[in-house]
């Protein structure tokens, strides 16, 4: 499910260019399914049985990328990547002041 995107900008988009890093964006953001039945509809990589939570709960517990990678020979480095974006993108922002 390779995505084409068109940059305005330059016809081929390179690595560190806005139009690169927008690929990469949506390219991470394909990576989180939802899918009901799976997983009580909860966020998942790839479809797969392994959500979004417990990557996340992985790294929160000290393991490190290559752990997680060698603990679950089917993820991609990518997926941890798309499961840390996905958990920044669902934070709720607040321009409040901390006091």
């Amino acid at each position: 499910m390779n995505e084409v995107i068109r940059c305005p900008v330059k016809k081929d988009a390179k690595q560190g260019s806005i139009c690169y890093a927008r690929y990469m964006e949506r390219s991470l953001r394909s990576r989180i399914t939802m899918i009901p039945g799976l997983c009580g509809g909860r966020p998942t990589i790839r479809g797969l049985r392994i959500r979004v939570i417990d990557i996340l709960d992985l790294l929160a517990s000290g393991a490190d990328r290559a752990e997680i990678l060698e603990d679950y020979p089917y993820l991609e480095d990518e997926d941890i990547t798309a499961a840390l974006q996905y958990s920044v993108a669902q934070r709720p922002s607040s321009n409040a002041c901390c006091v």
